[in-house]
């Protein structure tokens, strides 16, 4: 059986790292990854769903067993335009450069615009891409 959920699929892990003793050569990135740590980062007061924790601590004992080279974090809507979990990440990374990240923020919000730019200049080369998702109804 083929694992649907990424849970699943870290429970696969046994069998990940057989197939990692065959990987091809070249990179291997992990190009959309959601992580959630409500414990220590609860998620923002207008999240859109309450997504059960999947913490980096859990993440990374799969990325060196499946040895994936890079990571792209995909900035969960449960934090909405709080970035504080992603940029923990950042500085908790298993080597320098390690991870990218994308980052949500309010399209019509006027403080957007400097927010961007505030954690792009931050985080230097790491913000790779933005998600525009409705924050509120008009």
């Amino acid at each position: 059986m083929i694992p649907s959920t990424r849970r699943e699929f870290l429970l696969a892990t046994p069998a990940i790292a057989a197939a990692a003793v065959h990987r091809p050569p070249g990179a291997l990135i992990d190009t959309h990854v959601h992580l959630f740590d409500p414990g220590r980062f609860p998620y923002h007061k207008n999240g859109t769903y309450n997504a059960p924790a999947f913490t980096l601590e859990q993440y990374l004992p799969f990325v060196k067993e499946a040895r994936i080279d890079h990571t792209v974090i995909v900035h969960p809507e449960p934090y909405q335009d709080d970035h504080r979990y992603l940029e923990y990440c950042f500085s908790h990374e298993p080597s320098p450069g390690y991870f990218k990240g994308t980052c949500l923020f309010d399209p019509i919000h006027p403080d957007t615009p400097s927010r961007m730019q505030a954690l792009a200049a931050r985080h230097p080369g790491r913000i790779v891409a933005l998600r525009i998702h409705e924050m509120a109804k008009p």
